[in-house]
C-alpha cells in the first residue's frame, strides 16, 4: 500500500503537517485554507511552527473528524494561535466539552502521550494543557465550505464514533475521514474501528463507498493515494464485515465477551498483526466485541452454545 509520510507538500492542495503516525492536514484554497484533524495538545507548536517554516496562511477553519482526545486536543492552542479560526465539527462535541468527566480524561490522555514520548521537558515554555473549547460551526450531512478553488463537503458518518464527521474534497478526489474508514496496518489489512456501533459503522461506509477516490488522508499512518485509494473503501468495508462475523462466530462458541477479547488478541495483537500499543488496542477491541453482541440484539439470536 503507497504512502505519503514526508512533512510537507502533497499536492498544491494538500500539506501533511504533524508528523505520519498523528498526522493532521492542510487544505490550500486560493482565498482561504483549513486544517483538518488538530492531534493531541502537543502536535499545536508543532504544526503551528511548521506552517511558518512552509510560509502558508494561517487556516480559517478547522474541520474535526471526532471528539477523541488525539484528534482535538491541540484546539485551544490553535486558537490562541491563530485569533480569526473558526472550529467546525459534529454538535455532539459541545456534550463532550460540557462534560467534566470527559473534559478530564482527554487532559489525562494528552498528558500520558506527552510523558509518553518523553517530551514534558520540550514543552515546558508552552501552554499545551487542554481546555474544553465551543465549537464555532456547527456541521451537518450536506454542508459545504468554499475554500477558492476547491470545495468541503461534509458527510455524517457515524460508527467510530457517534459525532464522526468525514470532508470530502471532490475537486482532488480526497477525503479524510478520521477513523470511521477503519487504519490500515503496515501489511496492508485494515482494521476496522466500529467502538460506537457496528451497523452504523457498516452504513457510514456504504455511504461513502461510491465517492470518486484518489486520496485518503488517514488519521494515522500518512495519506494513501492512486489505486490504494480507489479501492479502499470498498476493502475497508469488506474487512468491517468479516470482523464482525468473527466476533459472532467466537461469541457462538465461547459464550462470553472477555473470552472472545482474549481469542482475538491472542490471534491477532500477539500474532504481530497489530501495530497499536496494547492497552489502547484492547480498550477498543472490548467495545467492539461488546457493540456486536448489543446489536446482535439477543443471545438466542447468536446461538450461543451450551
Amino acid at each position: 500500500m503507497r504512502r505519503f509520510v514526508d512533512i510537507g507538500k502533497f499536492d498544491d492542495r494538500l500539506y501533511l503537517m504533524g508528523n505520519a503516525y498523528m498526522p493532521i492536514y492542510y487544505l490550500k484554497g486560493d482565498t482561504v485554507s483549513a486544517l483538518t484533524e488538530a492531534g493531541v495538545t502537543f502536535m499545536g507548536p508543532i504544526v503551528v511552527q511548521q506552517i511558518k517554516e512552509l510560509s502558508l496562511k494561517e487556516p480559517s477553519y478547522i474541520f474535526l473528524t471526532h471528539s477523541h482526545y488525539d484528534h482535538l486536543g491541540a484546539v485551544p492552542y490553535y486558537k490562541k494561535s491563530f485569533p480569526e479560526v473558526k472550529v467546525a465539527g459534529s454538535p455532539l462535541i459541545e456534550r463532550v466539552m460540557s462534560s467534566e468527566r470527559a473534559v478530564e480524561l482527554i487532559r489525562k490522555l494528552n498528558y500520558n502521550d506527552l510523558k509518553a514520548f518523553d517530551l514534558e521537558d520540550s514543552f515546558k515554555k508552552e501552554d499545551v494543557e487542554f481546555e474544553p473549547f465551543n465549537l464555532d460551526i456547527e456541521v451537518k450531512e450536506g454542508d459545504q465550505f468554499e475554500l477558492g478553488g476547491i470545495t468541503v463537503q461534509i458527510f455524517e458518518t457515524p460508527g467510530h464514533t457517534k459525532d464522526a464527521i468525514s470532508y470530502y474534497v471532490p475537486e482532488i478526489k480526497g477525503i479524510c475521514f478520521g477513523e470511521a474508514g477503519g487504519v490500515p496496518e503496515l501489511s496492508g489489512k485494515i482494521q476496522p474501528e466500529f467502538t460506537s456501533s457496528v451497523e452504523n459503522y457498516i452504513a457510514s461506509l456504504k455511504k461513502l463507498e461510491n465517492l470518486e477516490l484518489e486520496i485518503i488522508c488517514l488519521a494515522h499512518g500518512g495519506i494513501i493515494y492512486g489505486e490504494d485509494a480507489r479501492g479502499y473503501i470498498k476493502r475497508s468495508l469488506e474487512s468491517a464485515i468479516q470482523f464482525k462475523e468473527r466476533i459472532i462466530n467466537y461469541y457462538k462458541e465461547l459464550g462470553d465477551i472477555e473470552a472472545v477479547v482474549e481469542k482475538i488478541l491472542s490471534e491477532d495483537y500477539k500474532g504481530g498483526q497489530i501495530s497499536q500499543p496494547e492497552v489502547p488496542y484492547r480498550i477498543n477491541l472490548e467495545a467492539m466485541v461488546k457493540k456486536v453482541t448489543q446489536e446482535s440484539k439477543t443471545k438466542e439470536e447468536l446461538n450461543v452454545k451450551g
